[in-house]
């Protein structure tokens, strides 16, 4: 993409969040209208970016599941048409998952490290989360974008973006008849 001026690069990118060499970056600073000064989420370590190497694609940032300490959601783009590119406060939708009765949850920022997590796509193995699960260190634990093992009515339970969609027995996993079209998803987060 091409912008008019220093200004405009300002108004569109600074303080949001683009991928820079397949790593989630918030744009911190502007040299000129052909130059970025971006942070890394993870690592926080500043660099400079050249505007046409900076990926504005949302789909090369994919959003899903976010551990936050204790605490776990499911965060979303909201499709708004505004000015700004890249990912902000006001393109971020995240809603708590499986959230229990009076524990406050906490709040997410656009640039937390969780979201670059989520972003890379660093979840736990699935066999660590459904270790987590079963002794009970965790009331949800994803093990991939869209899907999380969890206690839920205290049975173990399998969760796709926050509804509980199947259960978990001893040696397998069984999917809620209704939901019977997640099976090849589940299959392919199963084996990743």
């Amino acid at each position: 993409m091409r912008y008019e001026s220093e200004q405009d690069v300002k108004t569109r990118l600074q303080h949001s969040v683009v991928m820079y060499k397949k790593r989630p970056m918030l744009v911190i600073g502007v040299e000129d209208k052909n130059t970025l000064v971006v942070q890394d989420l993870l690592t926080e370590r500043a660099e400079t970016a050249p505007i046409g190497e900076v990926d504005l694609d949302p789909s090369h940032a994919p959003l899903g599941y976010i551990m936050e300490g204790e605490d776990v959601y499911l965060a979303m783009r909201k499709p708004v048409r505004r000015y700004k590119q890249g990912l902000n406060q006001e393109n971020l939708l995240v809603k708590p998952v499986l959230k229990a009765e009076g524990r406050r949850m906490g709040r997410i920022n656009f640039h937390s490290k969780s979201i670059g997590r989520a972003m890379l796509g660093q979840y736990p193995s699935v066999e660590d989360a459904f270790q987590s699960a079963r002794n009970r260190t965790s009331e949800l634990v994803p093990f991939s974008r869209d899907w999380a093992v969890g206690t839920h009515d205290e049975e173990l339970s399998l969760v796709f973006r926050g509804e509980v969609v199947g259960f978990v027995l001893d040696e397998s996993v069984k999917l809620l008849p209704e939901r019977f079209y997640l099976k090849e998803s589940l299959e392919v987060a199963l084996n990743v």
